[in-house]
């Protein structure tokens, strides 16, 4: 039976939360402002740089490749960069150590930014650009991305090695609706043998056409406004929570923003205080615009800040929505991976396409709602999406001299997809065959 129209019976507990006071958008500002005057931009904050290499697992599932038998590993580069937040905020180091940012380099995190090796309808292999890897097995390849992430030393300690019991003092939330396909909690298990409790946040976006008669101003750029729903915060003892895990993909950074502070409210209000003082951000997709937001955001209330991405850090187009890759060689461990996915764009176009366009299509919803929404971007740009997907293969032969020449194997743009993809439609001996050829042999 429904209640009478106008008789609210819902505690105002259980509403959801609508962010218009949102310290988001005065940080923000802030952002923006350096961006549009210092030469170098957001990239000007990087104030150190370290490479490295590590062995880690190459598939979940060793058993759709002859050639990698289970136990072998393979390598994982690895990029750790450090930021200043100081242009943006002069005594920001009294408060907080600086942000940490760790971009991996391996086939499954390319998948996400870079692109990858398929065999297409015509039994060839050819390049295709991440937007239009759609198939479900994608998911399979952020899991894996994310899982030898935290099989690299360095960055598993960062997130739990100050703690003396993960399992009280971590708390992690995925953000609908691709959080949970990172599979942190799994992750952080497998590398440490360490269990850190997890909840979902609902999560979206109030925009302008939702509140048109609202007398509601929105920001100049930002047309939205973070909606939270009520989360289910069970298994959370708010006076031991001292790092918030957060997993999604990051853009404007500001759900990220929003969430972060919803959930150290309501510890407070539990606890009357709150101890988190680690906020950890695992955004396979992460633009340096959103990561400098957060990172100032958090520093203002004394928590440090680390983040774990793939591939390459990403750029913001004008709304800050739309993330194409960047074309700094500072935020990957592989500059010429950044080359390769230029090159697979029309020149027109190039450094101006977002990576994934509708992510959450994309990584899940439907195939139809993802190439529906790319070819909108595509044609405000002016190309197609047939014209992307022809213009990447055909720069294959040339994609595979840029591997050669520096000593990658091809293997370096085959994730699990693109051999569960073959598998499926009985093509995985073309592959096969692909990788057999390789002049460069690990």
């Amino acid at each position: 039976m429904s209640p009478k129209p106008g008789h609210n019976i819902i505690p105002e507990a259980y509403l959801p939360t609508a962010c218009f006071d949102s310290d988001y958008f005065s940080t923000a500002d802030v952002v923006l402002d350096l961006e549009k005057k210092h030469p170098q931009g957001l990239y000007s904050l990087i104030a150190s740089s370290n490479t490295s290499e590590h062995h880690v697992f190459p598939h979940q599932q060793n058993y759709l490749n002859p050639h990698e038998p289970p136990g072998q590993t393979t390598i994982a580069r690895g990029l750790k960069l450090t930021l200043d937040l100081s242009p943006l905020l002069p005594n920001v180091n009294d408060l907080v150590k600086p942000p940490t940012i760790f971009i991996i380099s391996t086939a499954a995190n390319h998948a996400l930014t870079i692109g990858r090796f398929i065999v297409d309808e015509k039994s060839q292999v050819v390049f295709q650009l991440p937007r239009f890897s759609i198939e479900p097995t994608i998911q399979t390849d952020m899991a894996t991305a994310i899982n030898q992430a935290f099989h690299v030393p360095e960055i598993i300690h960062h997130v739990i090695g100050d703690l003396d019991a993960p399992v009280q003092e971590a708390y992690l939330t995925y953000l609908t609706r691709e959080g949970h396909l990172t599979h942190v909690q799994q992750a952080i298990f497998n590398a440490s043998g360490h269990h850190v409790p997890y909840t979902i946040a609902n999560i979206t976006h109030l925009k302008e056409e939702h509140l048109k008669n609202s007398g509601y101003k929105f920001h100049a750029i930002f047309k939205r406004v973070s909606l939270i729903y009520p989360i289910n915060f069970e298994g959370l003892n708010p006076s031991d929570v001292k790092t918030l895990i957060l997993g999604d993909q990051i853009a404007s950074g500001m759900q990220i923003v929003d969430l972060a502070d919803y959930i150290i409210n309501q510890v407070a209000r539990e606890n009357k205080n709150h101890g988190i003082n680690h906020l950890v951000v695992v955004a396979p997709l992460s633009s340096i615009f959103g990561i400098a937001t957060i990172s100032l955001w958090a520093a203002t209330k004394g928590i440090k800040t680390t983040f774990i991405a793939s591939g390459s850090l990403l750029d913001s187009g004008p709304n800050k929505y739309y993330s194409p890759l960047s074309q700094n060689e500072k935020v990957t461990p592989l500059p010429v991976l950044q080359t390769i996915h230029h090159l697979a764009h029309p020149e027109n176009v190039r450094g101006k396409m977002c990576v994934g366009c509708n992510w959450t299509a994309r990584f899940g919803a439907s195939p139809e709602t993802a190439l529906r929404d790319s070819q909108s971007e595509a044609e405000q740009k002016n190309t197609t999406n047939q014209k992307m997907i022809t213009h990447a293969a055909g720069q294959t032969k040339a994609i595979l001299d840029l591997l050669q020449k520096i000593n990658l194997p091809r293997r370096t743009l085959i994730p699990e997809s693109s051999r569960f993809k073959a598998h499926a439609e009985n093509k995985l001996d073309v592959l096969n065959e692909f990788i057999e050829k390789d002049p460069v042999q690990p």
